[in-house]
């Protein structure tokens, strides 16, 4: 010890050993002889006394040097990465603490790792500004590192519900502007042209890249946590599905889509966690309850059992008051198939068949089927009354309506022709051996057998003859026989001439264009479904329902304020206001709340006390 003070010789040594120890520390360096030497040295340290003090030494040159290496990190960019540094950091901890622990103090190595390199750095500016949930590996290291800082965890999870949040109502955003008819940019899509920035319309189109933006983000926080633990975002995904109303009609338009391709099973509770943190789930019941009806009307329900099974858990959700007419229209669809087969075995389903094969020998009996449907369970549709049917369908409906009222005594049938479909036979010239069976609606065939009488037709024509008053459902109808390839259109148009300016649109129909047969009709299937040119929704219908579910709220605040007053006769205002909130269950302004006291209080449901103005009383 003596001779190393003469000589100098310490000093060096110690400038020799740190330098060498550094960069073992930069490189990892895992060589037995470099570690052996670092070791050793420490050593004879020890047995001089002198170890603590160069401990002591060895500690803010580390600080300092770490504290020069972060810096260089932190302002630079490139292989400097947030990524890069912090896959630096972990790998430094595991190596101290593998390779160092035989000669120098492994608490306080990874205490100067942990405080000096990776405390500065866990925040928002720097390794949390690119936080990626969907990067496992990267959040983890993140995670088990912020583990060992004080708070270190709470800063990640924060960050997390910070991001989510974000990229959430960044989606819910986007959809937005796009309903309000704003091009926009859709992540992960891209046109013919490579260009990714598309134009989304409809709610159809916007629920797709919306929800299921939503359903990835959930699907990747789902694998997070199974690697970091729990971690709370029920107020986040609260904030985002409530954002705005569209997001309920967005998610009802969404399942729509998914049981329509069958691809539901998978993701039947993803799509009720999210369903869980909607506040307007009435607004959420119109739109799923339309889409539901013309899954079973139409005949596009792929798997019975999961709609119920969705159902059951809407009803586990919400209550059985929420789903009771959901389930009345499966109630309504099985009675129907049950009354329909009783029907046909009934005497008087075999005499009509009697007769008819005793009136003709070569008339048949049409295959008649009907859906008998409750109408409180059922949305509205649009009643063409004025339809004149043909002679052997109105027979078929006197016979079942006979039937039926026999049977049930007191009830009223209402046909709705614009859910009626029909199988017709066309042979595109007469005497003609090739013939095909197409699968069209009620308007359609009608429009189609017009042409048994004559050639050509005019569409004020047809709409007289059929008895159809709506002008539009027409034009739909006749553009759905007319579009297509040439030799696959059903009916052909040829357009009048001397009619003034020519419009751009090749599905406008002129009153006064000549409507005929295609005689070179050829498909080689023989069974054809003609798809229906349906209506769009427009933003007029959907304001129609938004204003339905507005009132519907206002009846629900009238029945939760009688029913607390009832149960209390008498309560202040400010006790009121927060049990109607909470027993509504649906977002409610309380400009609303109060329009509503006033109308009862005009309707002598209850009134203000004389004595103090925000007490109300009850008026059995």
């Amino acid at each position: 010890k003596r001779l190393l003070l003469e000589l100098s010789w310490d000093d060096d040594a110690y400038q020799a050993w740190w330098k060498l120890l550094w960069n073992a520390f930069l490189h990892e360096t895992k060589s037995p002889g470099v570690l052996q030497l670092l070791e050793s040295t420490m050593g004879m340290w020890k047995d001089l006394s002198v170890a603590r003090s160069k401990i002591l030494q060895t500690q803010p040159l580390f600080e300092a040097a770490l504290g020069e290496l972060a810096f260089e990190w932190q302002s630079s960019s490139g292989k400097y990465s947030p990524e890069a540094f912090l896959k630096f950091v972990s790998n430094q901890w595991h190596y101290i603490s593998n390779y160092w622990s035989n000669f120098l103090p492994k608490t306080w190595l990874r205490t100067i790792v942990e405080v000096r390199l990776l405390e500065p750095h866990l925040n928002k500016e720097y390794l949390l500004k690119v936080l990626d949930i969907t990067n496992l590996n990267h959040c983890e290291k993140l995670w088990h590192l912020a583990a060992r800082l004080e708070n270190g965890t709470s800063r990640v999870i924060e960050a997390v519900c910070n991001l989510v949040k974000k990229q959430g109502l960044e989606q819910v955003e986007m959809g937005c502007n796009s309903d309000n008819g704003r091009k926009i940019s859709s992540p992960g899509k891209s046109t013919s042209n490579g260009d990714s920035n598309t134009q989304i319309k409809s709610p159809v189109q916007i629920s797709k890249v919306v929800i299921s933006e939503l359903l990835q983000m959930h699907s990747q926080l789902q694998k997070l946590q199974s690697v970091v633990g729990e971690i709370p975002l029920k107020a986040v995904w609260t904030e985002i599905m409530n954002h705005s109303s569209l997001v309920a009609e967005w998610l009802a338009k969404y399942v729509d889509i998914e049981f329509k391709n069958f691809k539901v099973e998978k993701s039947l509770e993803p799509l009720l966690y999210l369903f869980t943190h909607v506040q307007a789930k009435d607004v959420f019941e119109a739109f799923y309850k339309k889409d539901l009806a013309k899954r079973l009307l139409f005949n596009r329900v792929r798997s019975m059992d999961l709609e119920r099974q969705f159902v059951s858990l809407l009803k586990a959700e919400c209550g059985a008051g929420y789903t009771s007419k959901m389930e009345g229209m499966f109630q309504d669809v099985e009675w129907s198939r049950e009354s329909l087969a009783r029907y046909k075995e009934s005497p008087e389903f075999k005499a009509m068949k009697q007769q008819v094969s005793t009136l003709s020998a070569t008339k048949s009996v049409i295959d008649f089927e009907v859906q008998i449907l409750t109408t409180g369970y059922w949305p509205v549709y649009p009643q063409y009354a004025s339809l004149v049917l043909p002679e052997e369908l109105k027979e078929q409906q006197s016979f079942f309506w006979n039937h039926y009222k026999s049977k049930y005594q007191g009830r009223k049938i209402v046909w709705q022709y614009a859910l009626g479909n029909s199988a017709v036979t066309f042979s595109p010239k007469e005497g003609s051996r090739e013939k095909y069976d197409f699968i069209v609606n009620l308007i359609q065939s009608l429009i189609m057998l017009c042409f048994n009488e004559r050639s050509s037709w005019t569409m004020p024509e047809l709409m007289q003859r059929i008895g159809l008053e709506d002008e539009g459902e027409m034009e739909r109808n006749l553009v759905s026989l007319s579009s297509g390839k040439e030799n696959c259109r059903i009916l052909v148009r040829k357009r009048a001439e001397g009619n003034g300016r020519k419009t751009q649109s090749k599905q406008f129909i002129r009153s006064n264009d000549k409507i005929m047969v295609n005689e070179s009709f050829k498909s080689n299937s023989r069974r054809i479904r003609v798809p229906n040119m349906s209506k769009k929704e427009t933003k007029e219908e959907r304001d129609k329902v938004v204003e339905t579910i507005s009132r519907d709220r206002l009846y629900l605040i009238d029945a939760v304020l009688v029913r607390i007053l009832k149960a209390r006769k008498t309560i202040l205002h400010q006790q009121l206001i927060p049990q109607i909130l909470e027993q509504i269950k649906v977002p409610a302004q309380l400009s609303d709340i109060k329009k509503r006291i006033e109308s009862l209080i005009e309707r002598e449901y209850m009134e203000r006390d004389e004595n103090d103005r925000q007490r109300y009383n009850y008026l059995a």
